[in-house]
């Protein structure tokens, strides 16, 4: 039994005697497993949680999905740079505005960089520093 695609299935918690059904039940759609016997106090708190973090999930998509049309309604670009993983990502709307194909935006800051032309690049790269301080 497979995953329905795009369906918002409700959680499930397997309980089982056996470890080995546990990898079968999360191919299945389980997101939690119990063997017995069963704590009741244990599956009280793993349901909260499950059921807590379904909807976090549910909510998160939501907004998501209202980000994504306020962006595509305005025509904004937007782009991200996590500073630990040095990864740049661009919307789509981003690249667009650039004239640059997904495949050619850029992926990282130094790739960015790269971007910006010769004669501006000291001065952004330093307005853009001092913003991080």
């Amino acid at each position: 039994m497979g995953k329905p695609s795009g369906a918002a299935l409700p959680p499930v918690i397997l309980v089982t005697a056996f470890d080995q059904f546990a990898l079968r039940a999360f191919d299945a759609a389980a997101v939690d497993y119990l063997t017995k016997p069963i704590k009741v106090a244990l599956l009280k708190q793993r349901t909260r949680n499950i059921l807590q973090l379904t909807r976090l999930t549910r909510d998160l998509r939501a907004s998501e999905e209202r980000l994504r049309l306020v962006m595509e309604a305005t025509g904004e670009g937007v782009w991200d740079w996590n500073i630990r993983s040095d990864i740049v990502d661009f919307s789509v709307t981003l690249t667009k505005i650039l004239g640059y194909t997904t495949k050619e935006s850029a992926s990282n800051q130094s790739a960015w960089r790269e971007h910006l032309h010769p004669e501006d690049r000291e001065r952004v790269l330093q307005a853009f520093f001092d913003h991080l301080e």
